[in-house]
Order: structure tokens, then C-alpha cells, then sequence
């Protein structure tokens, strides 16, 4: 967890390649 303390939601998004609905629930 302490490897995604400093992304964005974003970052954080493409770094595990899943869909942006976890951390910012905002349309692509």
C-alpha cells in the first residue's frame, strides 16, 4: 500500500491497469 501513498488515483489506476471507478469514481 505504502507504493501508492504518493500517486494520484490516476497514477494509481494505471499502475494497476483496472478501471477508474476505486479511487476517483469519474467518467474516463
Amino acid at each position: 500500500a505504502d507504493m501508492i501513498k504518493d500517486k494520484t488515483p490516476e497514477e494509481v489506476r494505471q499502475t494497476f491497469n483496472i478501471p477508474n471507478d476505486l479511487e476517483d469514481p469519474q467518467p474516463a
